[in-house]
């Protein structure tokens, strides 16, 4: 879409040397495992309808992650069935797993750990879904994932 731009923490080289960029869905010739977009001057919204609404996508997703990103994943796929092929592999129960998140691509995780934690400066519409006390220790600028291990380490 015009006036989408392509983001990084790094540089999209450092992490797809053999990347091309695309005018059309069309032209992916590829399974898709994840597209993760940004916006800084809007929602998105008009993204999230194109995707909703293209057929050749049909078979995605898109969990809003929020703070203006977009993830786009397989429709089967989600941060809780990964944590399920875990949970198997380790031989764990989700009531023995605990979960961290700020946005509401990590709901599914959240909702499926016994021990969910959100970041106090998460999106508002998932605080809804939690109670203070579920809330981790200070927030992801202050270490609030490590600081609240280190407390559940020590209770």
């Amino acid at each position: 879409m015009e006036g989408t731009r392509i983001f990084f923490a790094g540089t999209i080289d450092d992490f797809y040397p053999n990347w091309v960029p695309i005018k059309t869905f069309a032209e992916i010739n590829v399974p898709i495992d994840k597209i993760s977009l940004s916006w800084t001057n809007d929602s998105g919204q008009g993204f999230l309808d194109l995707l909703n609404s293209d057929p050749i996508l049909s078979g995605l997703r898109s969990p809003i992650s929020g703070f203006g990103a977009i993830d786009i994943v397989n429709k089967n796929a989600d941060k809780a069935s990964g944590l399920q092929l875990l949970a198997k592999e380790l031989q764990i129960k989700p009531e023995e797993m605990a979960a961290f998140g700020d946005g509401l691509n990590d709901l599914e995780m959240l909702q499926y750990v016994g021990h969910p934690y959100i970041m106090p400066n998460s999106q508002d519409e998932l605080k809804s879904y939690f109670n203070q006390d579920q809330y981790t220790v200070s927030d992801n600028n202050h270490d609030g994932v490590l600081d609240t291990i280190l407390k559940l380490l020590d209770d």
